[in-house]
């Protein structure tokens, strides 16, 4: 894979109005935008969505242009991305009646719906999934979010790692509004001739040789580091909390005398495990260590939450920025070592 695009509308089909389709209002229909592009909100979805829409354009097209500002998806479009690869996604069902007909409400059934016409072959689309560690934030130049440093604010320019595990079509959490699709996407809309959108190039790393040398060398300085302190910590501290209960796990570090102030009870490092399992790059072991140190108050203190930890710069002393977060370093082959190397020069694990 070497590409990625930005999927948009094609605000230049030819249309004789400004929306191709208008919705009927709905429960948080006010709030469309967020609840459909963020996963966290699909208990909020509607079970089905309908739309006022001018047929001389609807019949024709694949990518509507609507007025709540989220993807609503042709059957013909959703199949054509669905047979490149499985994405996980709510499909909310949206009925499209023609705008010109007097008779709009009711429509809740088939009955009521035979004198309307209508098109019911579109969807609202909701991706569970954001991806994690693709944005760069090495080449990207963007200002910082205010109420939240640790994400970017206004992105002047966008770099985009690229690799063979990106879904066919995702969102990124640094950018949740965007909608992005592989190279293989937009060749296969392109030569099936669907209809009402356009793709803007996102640029890659690719794109950056002496960047690309750079993190080859990298993967050979990462390959052979010394992981000795790590292999004891992780088997003596950080595995045993999976193996115990929270009153065996206390006995257990009374009993070796842990030096370590900073671990906190077994569930708690169980728990925030769980909440980072599904990062891609980082190592289980890495995960594993990564939960024992976000177990106590430690990154309570720096009001950093794990999934900030990963992405912040600051991570190793929580003063200076390092060139590479761990979420970065993982993307790297032979990362993880250089990762477990660092973490294990971290001021807490000085006794190492």
């Amino acid at each position: 894979m070497s590409k990625l695009y930005i999927l948009n509308w094609d605000y230049n089909y030819i249309r004789d109005k400004e929306r191709d389709a208008y919705h009927l209002p709905f429960e948080n229909s006010d709030k469309a935008s967020t609840i459909f592009s963020n996963p966290k909100y699909k208990s909020k979805l509607p079970d089905k969505i309908y739309f006022k829409a001018n047929f001389n354009v609807i019949k024709d097209i694949d990518y509507p242009l609507t007025d709540i500002n989220t993807p609503i998806v042709s059957h013909r479009m959703l199949q054509i991305i669905e047979r490149i690869g499985e994405v996980k996604m709510i499909k909310t069902p949206v009925i499209m009646v023609d705008d010109t007909s007097e008779k709009i409400l009711p429509i809740g059934d088939k009955e009521t719906r035979d004198d309307i016409d209508f098109i019911d072959t579109f969807y609202a689309i909701t991706l569970l999934e954001r991806q994690e560690g693709y944005f760069n934030s090495q080449l990207s130049e963007f200002d910082l979010n205010e109420l939240n440093p640790l994400i970017p604010g206004y992105i002047k320019k966008l770099v985009l790692r690229v690799d063979d595990k990106l879904p066919p079509i995702f969102r990124i959490k640094e950018i949740p509004s965007k909608l992005f699709i592989t190279s293989l996407v937009k060749k296969s809309l392109e030569k099936s001739e669907v209809k009402g959108c356009t793709f803007e190039t996102v640029d890659t790393a690719l794109n950056y040789p002496n960047v690309n040398s750079q993190n080859i060398n990298l993967k050979e300085n990462f390959k052979n580091e010394d992981t000795a302190s790590w292999n004891q910590f992780y088997n003596n501290f950080a595995l045993k909390a999976f193996e115990m209960n929270d009153e065996e796990y206390l006995e257990y570090l009374k009993s070796i005398r842990c030096p370590f102030g900073f671990i906190g009870k077994a569930s708690k490092i169980k728990q925030v495990y769980k909440d980072i399992e599904h990062f891609k790059n980082i190592d289980n072991e890495v995960k594993i260590v990564a939960s024992v140190i976000a177990s106590g108050d430690l990154l309570q203190k720096e009001n950093l939450s794990c999934d900030d930890w990963l992405k912040s710069l600051k991570w190793q002393d929580f003063k200076k920025e390092e060139k590479y977060s761990i979420m970065e370093l993982a993307s790297f082959e032979n990362g993880n070592n250089h990762i477990k190397s660092k973490i294990m020069e971290m001021p807490i694990f000085k006794l190492f």
